[in-house]
């Protein structure tokens, strides 16, 4: 479906992931917004889930994998800065925290966000 390398690949990315570990995809997970279609949605982050944000020119997604001692989200996503990568996002940057775990739920546990330390990336394109 796409033609050149400047197409967004974010959800390619985060599918890989999730088909990698066993876990189903959306129908058109290609879409960053067809993220937030499917599973469960979360009232918070928690560790692991897929973050569905929209941006100029569609959306993106990306995995939640911690946060700064700042309150800043932790994410590692494909097409950030057209690579795979940490890039760091405020909270509110999100309309959708979506589970897409083995579980219908995430366990308690994965709502306590690890604190990472020494991550800069603060600036990333997405398109």
């Amino acid at each position: 479906w796409w033609k050149e390398d400047e197409t967004a690949w974010c959800g390619t990315f985060i599918a890989h992931c999730l088909k990698a570990s066993g876990v189903v995809t959306p129908k058109f997970w290609m879409r960053a917004l067809d993220y937030s279609n499917y599973r469960t949605k979360l009232d918070k982050p928690a560790y692991g889930c897929i973050a569905v944000k929209k941006r100029s020119g569609g959306g993106h997604v990306t995995f939640v994998v911690g946060k700064t001692s700042t309150g800043k989200l932790v994410c590692l996503g494909g097409n950030q800065g057209n690579m795979v990568c940490y890039a760091l996002y405020n909270e509110s940057d999100f309309e959708d925290f979506m589970w897409y775990g083995a579980t219908l739920a995430p366990a308690a546990y994965r709502y306590n966000l690890p604190i990472l330390k020494n991550v800069l990336a603060t600036q990333v394109t997405e398109a």
